[in-house]
């Protein structure tokens, strides 16, 4: 007889036998599954398990003279809410009971996973099992210090590779000498790190620290006082016809994208100063400055090659000029005291062309500044509740969306983290309507295509990724199970898609609306990425295969749009202002996958957007290589990317002196000695050609 004959005859022979296999039954049975689903059968069929035809009285009641009572109907969205995580919290507690029931402890009084709470903190919400044990990785971080003698005159603007730009704080995906990526890239003897740090500190420019043609930094004595205010309008304002033709690019190129203004409301402005001229009269600060923001985000919106057939000078000295200008009338109209909405408009509008590819520690320092005055003048609450008029109403609704847009976007380049909280602003978004249709006084939204159509899903986008950043935050605490972070994520997408599907789904589209519609997407294939890119390499486990596989999806949907936004000729007048959106972090971490895993079917089109990514220009599709060939080619490119980054980073951290905590110093020696069959000063070299990926983190 086998063993497992005999183990079935003892425990069938037995009460406690049976008692055993029946505990095992339940333990291994899959548990209740919670569909939330809506109740809209009659109580009385409900209990008797009859078909309801929903009638009231339903047909089941009027035979049986029973009272036919239907549940009240669907919640609101917070209760609804409420209730699934009231569920959740009881699932909890059901599945915890039933570990302690099954199994004995584990884990030593004081022992706890990374990334746990103790024990009178929330529990963890019940989700997958393959999901359990998945723990962020504990290289990437969002904080970052520096030694006192790093060098303050280098720009923090990171380095490039290709069209990618890396800050200290972003970038990494992978875990050393678990990767075969990582094994692709010997650790060299440093020969090549220390002749770029030799010209470095001769004075020699090198060309991947360099800021990029779109940087445009502020003037060191924006916030302290200076001789700005000695500039004249005159000096600065152009000629009226160059400003009128200046003021046509502006509402061709940047008020459809980057709205701020209510058109009609800033040309009345905008004849007010012309007028004040004519007669002799100086127009007021507010009115220079918020005329000169618009001028400057102009200019920058321009061509070189257009600048100089249209004004015969170059764009760079054209830009210059109305940044000083729009910097002295803010000056002049006292923006950091004043109370004027139009004045911190200005402000505003300002930032919006500088915050693009290439953001500095004194642009997120600026937004910080413009969030603080904007939270002084009461925008963080919603005009509605202080009796503004539609106009009023529509214009700080919207300086205040821009500002949420601009702290994401320093947030992510600069770091450490959001200012604006989703829970701390009772800010509505504006409504989906004509400029013409608010001077009317009309107020009720539209379905259809208006002015506002790219802005409201623009900001609707950006609000969700706010959301993501806290739900990422809550997956780390094991407040949330990664399914229910998806689930909410993908309920709002669908949302999104619902609401503005229909305007997009018909044919021909405008340029803009097509802009609109590939933002749109862009920006929603952003989510998974923040969400789950921390959990990518987890210390405890590998990923699920079905969450790599929804990274790897949306990740070249991400870059796919983003490539659009840059190269449709459609689309040229706004290619200005595409890479406000991202600074192609996400291929890096598609280079590291691909790399691992060459064979991937999206490979294809991973590759395609790699190579504009990198700028890599290569013939190899049009000579009829063997799969295998291929395949070798595009190793040899990852390598020469990853050697790249590898290098220049180093360089760029030395030059900087970024400090490296006690944690990650202690997690990578552990981890190169325990693996590496080399002595441990070699393995700890070699870990450190590759620590920078992991000291990045991708926002």
């Amino acid at each position: 007889m086998s063993s497992l004959e005999e183990s079935r005859s003892n425990n069938q022979g037995s009460p406690d036998g049976a008692q055993k296999v029946a505990a095992s039954l339940d333990a291994n049975a899959s548990r209740i599954r919670r569909r939330n689903r809506m109740i809209t059968s009659c109580l009385e069929c409900r209990r008797r398990k009859l078909k309801c035809d929903r009638l009231h009285p339903c047909t089941n009641c009027s035979k049986g003279k029973r009272d036919c009572v239907f549940l009240a109907p669907s919640l609101d969205s917070a209760t609804r809410l409420k209730l699934a995580e009231l569920k959740e919290r009881m699932g909890t507690l059901e599945r915890s009971l039933e570990k302690e029931v099954s199994q004995p402890s584990q884990i030593a009084e004081g022992e706890l996973h990374v990334g746990s709470k103790p024990s009178g903190s929330e529990s963890p919400a019940p989700g997958p099992e393959d999901e359990f044990s998945l723990q962020p990785t504990r290289l990437a971080l969002m904080d970052v210090t520096y030694e006192d003698e790093a060098d303050d005159v280098m720009v923090d603007l990171g380095i490039q590779v290709g069209n990618m730009r890396v800050t200290d704080r972003l970038g990494g995906f992978q875990e050393e000498q678990h990767n075969s990526a990582n094994r692709d890239i010997p650790g060299d003897d440093g020969n090549e790190v220390l002749r770029l740090l030799e010209l470095a500190n001769q004075g020699v420019q090198l060309p991947f620290l360099d800021p990029g043609p779109s940087f445009i930094a502020p003037r060191s004595d924006m916030l302290l006082g200076s001789s700005l205010q000695e500039c004249t309008l005159l000096d600065m304002l152009p000629s009226k016809p160059v400003a009128d033709r200046l003021m046509e690019q502006y509402w061709e190129a940047c008020h459809p994208i980057a709205r701020i203004v209510h058109r009609q409301s800033l040309e009345a402005r905008y004849k007010l100063l012309w007028d004040n001229i004519a007669l002799g009269i100086e127009p007021t600060p507010s009115i220079q400055a918020i005329i000169f923001a618009t001028l400057f985000t102009a200019a920058v919106s321009m061509t070189a090659d257009s600048v100089l057939d249209s004004f015969g000078v170059d764009q760079r000295s054209l830009i210059e000029r109305f940044q000083l200008g729009t910097e002295s009338a803010l000056g002049k109209a006292h923006f950091l005291r004043s109370t004027k909405i139009e004045t911190l408009q200005a402000f505003v509008m300002y930032l919006i062309p500088m915050c693009r590819e290439t953001i500095s520690r004194v642009h997120s320092a600026l937004v910080g500044t413009a969030i603080r005055l904007a939270e002084c003048m009461g925008l963080h609450r919603d005009p509605s509740e202080y009796n503004y008029g539609p106009v009023e109403t529509h214009i700080r609704r919207l300086i205040w969306y821009q500002l949420c847009f601009l702290d994401l976007r320093t947030a992510e380049v600069q770091g450490p983290r959001v200012t604006i909280r989703s829970d701390e602003f009772s800010t509505k978004l504006p409504l989906n309507i004509n400029d013409i249709d608010l001077i009317a006084g009309h107020e009720e939204e539209s379905r259809e295509w208006t002015d506002m159509t790219f802005a409201c899903l623009r900001f609707e986008s950006q609000e969700l990724i706010r959301e993501a950043f806290v739900d990422r935050i809550r997956l780390e605490q094991r407040k949330l199970t990664i399914t229910g972070a998806i689930g909410k994520m993908e309920s709002a997408r669908r949302k999104m898609y619902e609401k503005y599907g229909p305007i997009f789904n018909r044919p021909n589209l405008t340029p803009i609306q097509h802009a609109a519609s590939v933002t749109m997407s862009f920006m929603l294939h952003r989510l998974h990425i923040i969400l789950l890119h921390k959990f990518y390499n987890s210390w405890q486990t590998t990923m699920p295969d079905r969450l790599v596989q929804l990274i790897i999806n949306t990740g070249v949907q991400q870059l796919e749009d983003a490539i659009t936004l840059e190269t449709s000729t459609d689309l040229r007048p706004w290619i200005w202002y595409s890479r406000a959106y991202h600074n192609f972090h996400t291929a890096f971490l598609l280079l590291v996958d691909v790399t691992t895993h060459p064979l991937r079917r999206e490979a294809d089109r991973i590759w395609r957007c790699l190579d504009y990514v990198y700028e890599i220009k290569d013939d190899y599709q049009s000579q009829n290589l063997t799969r295998g060939q291929i395949i070798e080619h595009r190793r040899k490119k990852s390598h020469m990317i990853m050697c790249q980054f590898r290098d220049r980073m180093r360089v760029y951290r030395a030059l900087r002196k970024i400090k490296t905590s006690v944690d990650i110093d202690e997690i990578v020696l552990t981890q190169s000695i325990d693996s590496s069959p080399i002595p441990s000063d070699t393995a700890a070299e070699e870990v450190d050609t590759m620590v920078n990926f992991h000291r990045l983190l991708l926002a």
